[in-house]
């Protein structure tokens, strides 16, 4: 595809970069959604159970041909048993309508529940292929540190989806990620809107002839992650897509790099950020 990227992930599959994020989309719209980004060129589709909507997803690309489908979703954090975690990911592939993920995320860290335990169950999709890749979201450096000491070559950790835009530069966390051959998937990469406003996003995007949120999406792409952008009209969604043939220099990256404010916007009550 044109302006599709690709990251590849350390079990040597190929990640389509944009992916299209599906949170807060729901029904009927969700489903109209899907089916219209996979018509304007998407082929990555992220979602998880906790967004209920796995079943309007799963009817958005049921005509689609899975082979050529990125397909992610994410088992929530008070179903990280094992025996809950073959549960769930049963029941998402039930609701989506296929045979396997190409990825699937522990959506959130849970200290309250042994990681190993979790990690049986990951283990235990990926032998028996209802899954091909294993990643986290929500992880910091320490629950990375934690999961890279017990994961090994039968269940490498792909990927790591976390809160990452122009507002919230988590350099030290993406560095770690690359370093350890870890995927940093972005949601909320426009920083649901707040940060387009921005004087300098706006001067970059007049000189570069796009839009704000083509630069915030082109940013992140130019430092290797791979943006989530949701979008419930054609015209954003195209306009997203194209985000990455759009060219950043040094001078635009280090003027966005300086925005960086470390003020999250998803922060609930159970989160483990304070996990260092």
């Amino acid at each position: 595809m044109q302006h599709i990227k690709q990251a590849r992930l350390s079990n040597k599959a190929l990640m389509p970069s944009p992916g299209f994020g599906t949170w807060q989309l729901r029904g009927q719209q969700c489903t109209r959604a899907v089916k219209e980004a996979l018509q304007v060129g998407y082929r990555h589709i992220d979602t998880a159970e906790v967004y209920e909507n796995e079943k309007a997803v799963g009817q958005g690309i049921q005509d689609f041909p899975r082979e050529q489908l990125f397909l992610t979703s994410k088992v929530f954090h008070g179903n990280l048993r094992e025996k809950s975690v073959l549960a769930a990911c049963s029941a998402s592939l039930q609701r989506l309508g296929t045979n396997y993920l190409d990825l699937y995320l522990i959506h959130w860290p849970d200290m309250s529940v042994p990681l190993a335990e979790t990690l049986r169950a990951m283990k235990s999709l990926r032998s028996s292929d209802k899954i091909r890749a294993f990643g986290v979201s929500n992880f910091t450096i320490a629950h990375l540190r934690e999961a890279l000491q017990q994961c090994d070559d039968s269940l490498p950790l792909c990927c790591n989806q976390v809160e990452l835009h122009v507002g919230l530069w988590q350099k030290e966390l993406v560095d770690f990620c690359k370093e350890q051959g870890i995927a940093v998937t972005a949601y909320s990469p426009l920083g649901r809107a707040t940060i387009l406003p921005d004087p300098t996003i706006r001067k970059i995007a007049q000189r570069r002839g796009c839009s704000p949120a083509q630069v915030c999406l082109a940013w992140l792409m130019h430092h290797g992650s791979v943006p989530l952008p949701k979008a419930s009209s054609m015209g954003h969604m195209k306009e997203n897509l194209e985000a990455s043939q759009i060219a950043l220099d040094e001078t635009d990256m280090q003027a966005l790099d300086a925005l960086g404010n470390c003020e999250r916007i998803i922060d609930p009550g159970f989160a483990e950020f304070d996990k260092v």
